[in-house]
């Protein structure tokens, strides 16, 4: 009787021990808990990579079949306007609108390690005088560009849990840097790194 007694007093225990075991095993704790991303409801702004393209902004034709080489200066001809601006943030402040394009000026110095132009800057809408030596034979292009710096903006916004965001707006900012004039012929082959590729690939 006396061992049947301790066997069954040892098996009841070890029941006890699971069922406290398999409770605390379930019990809810802070670690299920959701992460906290971000504070709830709020915003901001992320301003991406910044990236760049050739802008012919001057351009105007002409050709030599004189038989010699001439040297022509060309007022060139208006073709696109280049601003330095925040696309898509009428709705935002002011204050965001130039912490936007402070932080995206700032990558695409360190991207391209160039100061692009301020916010507010645009080149002009007034013809531009080129100067270049046309060998006889062939049509030329009179060209002044731009290197055109852009970039895509979004404004998240923090879920009323603070577990996650989503964009609830977006944007380009755009800006510029100083490129060059000159002139092409339409039988040369310039490099692809080179304005005067990009002006004979639009006009010739």
């Amino acid at each position: 009787m006396t061992l049947l007694k301790l066997f069954r007093g040892f098996v009841a225990t070890i029941v006890s021990v699971s069922v406290v075991a398999a409770t605390l095993l379930f019990v809810p704790t802070a670690a299920h808990a959701d992460p906290v991303a971000c504070q709830p409801n709020s915003t901001w702004t992320v301003v991406k990579s910044p990236g760049r393209h050739k802008v012919i902004t001057h351009a105007s034709m002409r050709e030599n079949f004189t038989g010699s080489k001439i040297t022509r200066t060309i007022h060139t001809h208006h073709r696109q306007t280049v601003a330095a601006r925040v696309r898509g943030a009428a709705s935002l402040s002011a204050a965001t609108r130039g912490k936007i394009f402070k932080v995206f000026r700032a990558k695409a110095r360190s991207k391209f390690n160039v100061a692009v132009k301020a916010r507010g800057s645009r080149t002009t809408s007034r013809s531009v005088s080129v100067t270049h030596t046309m060998r006889p034979g062939d049509r030329y292009v009179f060209f002044k560009g731009v290197y055109k710096v852009r970039s895509r903006w979004d404004l998240r916004q923090c879920n009323s849990r603070g577990t996650g965001s989503t964009v609830v707006k977006s944007g380009k900012a755009l800006s510029y840097v100083l490129g060059t004039r000159g002139g092409v012929g339409c039988k040369k082959n310039p490099p692809k790194r080179a304005m005067a590729h990009k002006a004979k690939r639009v006009y010739c």
